[in-house]
């Protein structure tokens, strides 16, 4: 679950255009600082983009082979994912949870990312996103049925 304290903080401060007024669909270029939860505390500069159809509701990222559906849209911020699922033990004893979260405000451009999951190293992130002309959805590979 992202840090509600480093969410809120990182809303009050960072001032920018709002993304409220933004096209339907854009790109987000965003530069953050991720904190890994490893016992390290180490921390590293990340850049992320991000595409997004509002309409739509689905975003991407990376190579942009895969779209999402958005999670959450409100006048304030951006909910791009928000999971809290349940992964299988590899001796099938049970479940552990994990959790991932993707945020970006529409009147700050404040991101903020968290993941916490039990076999891979868990982070939290915090940085700012610029609006960039869409890109667009990369093609959807052909079916053979």
């Amino acid at each position: 679950m992202i840090n509600r304290y480093l969410l809120a903080g990182a809303l009050m401060v960072m001032a920018s255009p709002t993304l409220a007024e933004t096209p339907r669909q854009f790109d987000l270029h965003c530069e953050a600082l991720r904190r890994w939860r490893d016992g390290t505390n180490a921390v590293d500069p990340i850049t992320i983009h991000i595409r997004v159809d509002l309409d739509r509701r689905e975003w991407c990222d990376k190579e942009c082979q895969v779209t999402f559906q958005i999670d959450d849209i409100s006048a304030i911020f951006v909910r791009f994912r928000n999971t809290d699922d349940l992964i299988l033990k590899d001796d099938n004893s049970g479940a552990t949870p994990t959790k991932e979260e993707i945020v970006v405000s529409r009147t700050t451009g404040t991101y903020a990312d968290s993941k916490w999951h039990p076999f891979e190293r868990g982070y939290w992130s915090a940085g700012r996103c610029e609006v960039q002309p869409f890109s667009g959805f990369a093609e959807p590979p052909s079916r053979l049925f």
